[in-house]
């Protein structure tokens, strides 16, 4: 999934949500997720510290990624973009724009995460700009399902199948 000019992976959410390993709402006592190893990290190549590897070994259990990424899918959007019939893009609530193309991207930076800017730049560029009043504007669901036409549901199933995998390569225990 491509957000701003980030991709999200199921690491990359979880590492943006829990900035600190000691966070207690990542603690979930009920996942064969590993939260202590019996000989220290090393180094890794890249010097990346042994902290680091112990916080993707303590990302959180597949229930609580799931509902992180419904939380994810109730945000409310401020703003919706398109270009002709087609959705290319969106602004949340909470500052965060999902878009479909690099040239938006591009204008996003140059707006600076101002949103009154960013609308200037978008219709001066040909895209049109629907912007809603708060507690009018659909979910982040409601867009992704008009951008990529599946369910917000399917997604959800699916990047919950990715993260497992991912859980599964980084802890070595099967997770389902």
């Amino acid at each position: 999934m491509q957000v701003g000019n980030a991709t999200i992976t199921p690491s990359s959410l979880f590492i943006r949500n829990n900035a600190s390993a000691s966070n207690p709402t990542t603690e979930n006592k009920e996942t064969p997720v590993v939260h202590e190893l019996k000989s220290p990290l090393k180094k890794a190549p890249g010097d990346r510290s042994a902290s680091y590897f112990q916080n993707l070994l303590s990302m959180p259990g597949l229930d609580e990624y799931q509902n992180q990424l419904e939380e994810q899918g109730r945000i409310e959007q401020s703003m919706v973009i398109r270009k002709g019939s087609q959705v290319m893009g969106t602004v949340g609530r909470n500052g965060w724009a999902m878009l479909q193309e690099s040239s938006l991207n591009v204008l996003w930076d140059r707006a600076n995460g101002n949103t009154a800017t960013f609308a200037q730049l978008l219709e001066r560029h040909g895209y049109e700009v629907e912007n809603f009043k708060p507690g009018a504007g659909p979910s982040y669901a409601e867009v992704h399902e008009m951008i990529h036409h599946e369910s917000y549901s399917t997604l959800v199933a699916r990047q919950s199948i990715e993260y497992c995998q991912e859980l599964n390569c980084r802890t070595g225990f099967a997770v389902y």
